[in-house]
């Protein structure tokens, strides 16, 4: 089962922390924190996550 991680999915989308964060409307620091431990990412912040990584939900937190 492979999982892609948050940094990983944000490294394959061309984008820096900066970029992402602006995007997603949320501050480096938060970005930062939902790398090292995405359990604290609310779960109304997953769709701007798929959004902005175009990547499906269920293969950054469970896998395929």
């Amino acid at each position: 089962m492979y999982k892609l991680s948050m940094r990983a999915a944000r490294v394959n989308a061309n984008l820096s922390a900066e970029e992402a964060a602006r995007r997603m409307g949320i501050s480096i620091y938060l970005l930062r924190k939902w790398e090292t431990d995405p359990a604290s990412i609310p779960s109304g912040e997953i769709g701007k996550i798929r959004q902005t990584y175009q990547v499906p939900a269920d293969l950054l937190f469970f896998g395929q």
